[in-house]
């Protein structure tokens, strides 16, 4: 049986360009489209989609709580956020579960590669984005600042699920530097296994208020 994607938004022409992208490099999939917040809060009950791809606009100004609806309809959904520009937002939307953030202004190949890894790996980031979020303003409140900002790019794709491999793909580097990277993060949070590593973030990042 395909997977399904779900693309969300109220231009049609946007729609178009996305399904015509999707259908002729990832065609193990099936997809659907609406385009109203009305429309997309009704389907995601009525039908199992594994990813949904969504204008951010189509939340009004309450993104976030708009987000945490549909996530709440349906926990296992994959959320990718697909926005005009760059914005104050994406970190904090990154810290609610978004696996991809997409800008309308990417190039074909850009949105190919990010999709190739939303599906592959999990996740896409662009390498700028993980950047900001990976610094904070806050320094004497956010926990990962005893990290370099190596080791923070490993704890990231460590708390979403990367692997060795995938790691030192994405960040450019051998796997003998990630395996590095992540002894020297994990001496340094004073933990000792993968398991140790999330419950350390869920209980800094979900359910306090720090920021990267």
């Amino acid at each position: 049986m395909k997977k399904k994607i779900l693309i969300a938004d109220s231009l049609p022409i946007v729609v178009l360009g996305l399904t015509t992208l999707l259908k002729s490099t990832h065609s193990v999939f099936s997809i659907e489209s609406v385009h109203t917040l009305r429309d997309l809060l009704e389907v995601v009950v009525e039908k199992p989609y594994h990813y949904l791809i969504v204008d951010l606009n189509i939340f009004g100004a309450d993104s976030k709580s708009n987000l945490r609806k549909i996530k709440d309809l349906n926990p296992e959904l994959k959320v990718a956020i697909f926005m005009d520009s760059k914005n104050h937002l994406e970190g904090e939307l990154m810290l609610e579960e978004v696996v991809a953030c997409l800008y309308k202004d990417n190039s074909r190949e850009d949105l190919d590669t990010a999709f190739t890894s939303l599906f592959t790996q999990g996740y896409y980031y662009s390498q700028e984005l993980l950047y900001h979020f990976l610094h904070t303003k806050n320094k004497g409140k956010n926990p990962l600042t005893c990290l370099s900002e190596r080791e923070r790019e490993v704890y990231f794709h460590l708390i979403r699920g990367g692997g060795v491999l995938e790691i030192a793909n994405a960040l450019g580097v051998a796997q003998s530097s990630v395996s590095t990277f992540k002894k020297r993060l994990f001496k340094k949070l004073h933990i000792n296994s993968l398991v140790e590593l999330i419950q350390f973030h869920n209980q800094n990042y979900q359910q306090n208020s720090f920021h990267f």
